[in-house]
């Protein structure tokens, strides 16, 4: 099977966050020699970076005659190739490298290692599949976005890890204990869709469905076509960041009695502008508003074959 011209078979090229927890958990050179040893001349690049490196990586990648790009990463880092790769017309993949590894999870099986991974390309057990993806103002994501006080927790999140400037545990501690000063804790964001009354959050959820029945919930809703909200205002700022925090890590956050839930193919959000979000667990701002648009069946990427 090919998709825009591209055979699973094409040769390969691996782009590799140096940050990645998986990258420092097994050593850049050991991940190096498992790919190179499984997929042999097919891999024709391997480059490793920060976050801020990927583009350029990717465009050597791509100078070295690669038509499939590997992304090692987390979501985030992922679905920003993976817009690179819409864009610019080859075809990419995601592979775990993350917290949650959602995509990857969605393109390689549950349990899939990086060990198992590069075996499938290698034996040729792949194939092109077409995913759904959301857009936020045109910007892609794969899992998920979110609203009000998750996206200040992720960035909290990211200066914690040394991802964010300024980076380190002071720099988290003040950037949470700055929420409170900003209204954060109430709610401050408001969520419209067809058929919906208007939502008025602290903080909103919006995961892409096809990726939530495969791996979350499975079977528990009719309508894959459409993304799956959650809304949530519980009363007090101590609920609020205990369910924000679970909400990055857990699922289980959804059983809450303060969570409101629905379904949309698309929805609006608006509150103080610039707006924050985070993409895939990746921490931006956006004028507000922003519009969500569900897109069935439109970005080509490699997995595992069915």
């Amino acid at each position: 099977m090919s998709v825009l011209g591209v055979a699973p078979d094409a040769p390969l090229g691996l782009v590799v966050n140096r940050h990645a927890g998986t990258v420092r958990r097994l050593g850049l050179t050991a991940v190096e020699e498992m790919f190179r040893a499984a997929l042999g001349a097919r891999l024709v690049a391997f480059h490793a970076g920060s976050g801020k490196d990927m583009p350029h990586l990717v465009a050597e990648a791509r100078r070295a005659g690669a038509a499939i790009i590997l992304p090692l990463g987390g979501d985030g880092t992922c679905t920003a190739i993976i817009e690179t790769a819409r864009k610019e017309g080859f075809v990419a993949s995601a592979l775990p490298g993350g917290t949650k590894n959602i995509l990857a999870k969605r393109l390689w099986g549950e349990d899939a290692s990086l060990e198992d991974i590069a075996a499938a390309i290698g034996e040729g057990r792949t194939m092109v599949r077409m995913m759904d993806a959301g857009a936020a103002n045109g910007r892609l994501f794969f899992v998920g976005a979110s609203f009000g006080m998750i996206p200040h927790l992720a960035r909290a999140r990211e200066r914690l890890r040394g991802r964010a400037e300024p980076s380190g545990l002071w720099a988290a501690l003040r950037h949470v204990a700055r929420l409170g000063r900003r209204g954060l804790f109430h709610p401050r964001v408001v969520a419209t869709a067809p058929e919906v009354d208007a939502v008025r959050c602290a903080a909103l959820m919006v995961s892409v469905k096809s990726i939530d029945e495969m791996l979350l919930r499975p079977g528990e809703k009719d309508d894959p076509a459409s993304f799956d909200c959650a809304a949530a205002s519980p009363d007090g700022w101590a609920a609020l960041t205990w369910l924000a925090l679970r909400a990055m890590f857990t699922d289980t956050w959804r059983n809450q009695t303060t969570v409101t839930s629905f379904n949309a193919p698309e929805l609006t959000v608006e509150g103080r502008s610039p707006l924050a979000l985070a993409l895939d667990g990746e921490a931006i701002a956006a004028a507000s508003p922003v519009k969500l648009t569900l897109l069935q069946n439109a970005i080509p990427l490699l997995g595992r074959a069915a």
